[in-house]
């Protein structure tokens, strides 16, 4: 219930502002409401997922060697820093809950261009659709590398080169999974949206649904037999051998598949959206990155990948929602459409980071 009424707060509130953001200290000063629930919530969990006690007892413990040995050694000197400075135990949660926040905010109001006054659509495609919301509560690490990795390429865009290659060398030694998507992004600069006409987005997406029926763990066995000899990534052939248990499920693939209707409709509707300059290429990495996660569903382990593309893949439908804003009845529809499941997982299917406890609430 506490992720609806926050998902119910932030849309309310938003919508109420409808203003638009120029700068960055209007949007974080009109968003201090926001950014201080979401702490409150984010930062205050209590046991949520299976990764908490776990980073509880790193945080609490001296030996930081096994993030060291791992090379995310930017972590590693993170949580030293902290500790320099007082800042223990909870504590770290509410202070990396704050610097998602701030980093989403960043991200959002470059991703909206000239469109901010629609945050509130962002925050609620982002929340009840993307999944980062919840699990960003067990994956502490990577969801920290996913936030700085987001708005390095926003930088990027803008072409401020020194931050946004900071920011990048930070996801990297923060959670090295990074290296490999930061090449990614890379080519998103360089994408040439106008090659991608319809046709072609609609075949990526049509790729994507068919990669996720034909890849499977065989396929990909190979490859980390040879990475079992490499020392950068040689901790995560500790899945070699379990690799033969199959990753997402039809049905969990099904809660995937359940949105390439919407993504249809907002490719259909491009013409019409009237979107501007790099907006056209926003929506096409929006795709290729929804696609992207859809294709290697089927791949354990490696399926997590596909969290980096959480944030960019919701793009296309915030611009699918913001164009149906006047068409009341397109606008519910998609608007019910997206929420709808959302309620299953959190009320009568809430399961892991869909469940919540509250570090406030020990004390009674």
């Amino acid at each position: 219930m506490v992720y609806i009424l926050f998902l119910f707060f932030v849309c309310l509130f938003y919508s109420i502002q409808n203003r638009e953001y120029h700068t960055v200290k209007s949007i974080l000063q009109n968003s201090i409401p926001v950014i201080f629930f979401w702490v409150l919530l984010i930062g205050g969990q209590y046991g949520v997922g299976t990764d908490y006690f776990s980073y509880l007892s790193y945080f609490a413990s001296s030996d930081l060697s096994y993030f060291i040995d791992r090379g995310d050694i930017g972590f590693a000197n993170f949580v030293m820093f902290c500790r320099s400075i007082g800042i223990e135990g909870q504590g770290f949660f509410f202070l990396l809950s704050f610097i998602w926040i701030i980093l989403l905010l960043l991200t959002f109001k470059f991703l909206l261009g000239s469109k901010t006054r629609f945050l509130g659509y962002f925050f609620f495609v982002f929340i009840v659709y993307s999944t980062s919301f919840n699990n960003q509560m067990n994956g502490i690490r990577q969801y920290t590398s996913i936030y700085m990795l987001s708005f390095a390429l926003c930088l990027c865009f803008q072409r401020k080169w020194i931050l946004s290659f900071g920011l990048l060398i930070c996801s990297i030694l923060n959670h090295k999974s990074s290296l490999i998507l930061a090449l990614v992004f890379t080519l998103f600069y360089f994408l040439n949206e106008r090659i991608f006409k319809r046709k072609w987005l609609y075949l990526i997406v049509i790729g994507g649904f068919i990669c996720s029926l034909l890849l499977n763990v065989g396929q990909i066995l190979p490859f980390l037999g040879y990475l079992q000899g490499e020392d950068m990534f040689s901790e995560y052939t500790v899945y070699y051998n379990n690799l033969h248990s199959e990753g997402s499920d039809f049905l969990e693939k099904a809660t995937k598949y359940i949105y390439i209707p919407l993504y249809f409709i907002s490719i259909y509707k491009l013409p019409k959206m009237q979107l501007q300059g790099l907006e056209n290429k926003l929506f096409v990495i929006g795709i290729i990155s929804f696609s992207f996660k859809m294709a290697i569903l089927s791949l354990p382990y490696i399926s997590r990948l596909g969290q980096y593309f959480e944030i960019l893949m919701c793009i296309p439908l915030v611009y699918l929602l913001i164009f149906y804003r006047k068409s009341k009845i397109g606008f519910v529809v998609i608007y019910t459409y997206l929420l709808f499941p959302y309620l299953l997982k959190v009320t009568f299917l809430a399961k892991a980071e869909y469940l919540y406890d509250s570090y406030f609430l020990q004390y009674f």
